[in-house]
């Protein structure tokens, strides 16, 4: 089975003439080792970011034979020790974005087995755009989150973590959860949003017309009586 081309952004269309089909995993790949190939593919992107994928890719197919076989031999090492490493050191509990499940079953269908260089390199680079985008798009997010936001977030978490331990840890009855539940409420209350009133414009006092008394010449000053 031949890779699929890709030309989307910078990464260059694998070549299987340049590729050696001799460079397979070793062992089969099952659903554990593709679940922590996920989230080290992962990890290149949102955490380490200094991974050189295109240089990689460029270096695989290198003109020279000896320089791109002797790069395939460490590639194929390096993800067979990104495969096989155990779940609890390889576990990124905070990615829930894409995974390499999707694109391993539309490259080698439902069956696990073992993968060409080629296929597998392929599925990488197909999983890595979208996890790129999934990547900035979350980055989009957090710019857009204001303080209220982020206490909102957390108020939630800690109601719902509260509530999961009285279901799951002390196992109590419904009722009795509720109950707790308000207690837990009114100690401690759902942030609002601060809304700071705005200062009232000070009024300006009303002008009144200035009394101006003209002096009169009076002739008979027994007219004014």
């Amino acid at each position: 089975m031949l890779a699929t081309p890709y030309t989307k952004m910078s990464f260059p269309t694998l070549n299987p003439a340049r590729i050696s089909g001799n460079f397979e995993t070793t062992r089969p790949l099952g659903k554990q080792q593709w679940a922590n190939l996920t989230g080290w593919s992962a990890r290149q992107i949102t955490i380490s970011q200094s991974f050189k994928f295109d240089e990689l890719l460029a270096n695989i197919q290198h003109d020279d034979v000896t320089i791109r076989r002797a790069f395939q031999r460490e590639w194929t090492t390096m993800l067979q020790r990104a495969a096989f490493t155990t779940k609890d050191s390889n576990r990124e509990e905070s990615y829930n974005g894409p995974t390499l499940e999707k694109f391993r079953k539309a490259k080698c269908g439902p069956k696990y087995s073992h993968i060409r260089l080629i296929d597998l390199t392929q599925i990488l680079i197909d999983h890595r755009i979208k996890v790129m985008e999934w990547y900035a798009e979350q980055k989009s997010r957090m710019r857009v989150k204001t303080e209220f936001d982020l206490r909102i977030e957390t108020y939630n978490d800690a109601r719902w973590r509260r509530k999961k331990a009285l279901v799951v840890q002390y196992k109590l009855p419904e009722d009795e959860v509720i109950k707790r539940m308000l207690e837990w409420d009114e100690t401690n209350p759902k942030p609002t949003r601060v809304v700071q009133a705005q200062a009232a414009e000070p009024i300006e006092p009303e002008l009144v017309p200035e009394l101006v008394i003209e002096p009169v010449e009076v002739d008979d000053w027994e007219q004014l009586e």
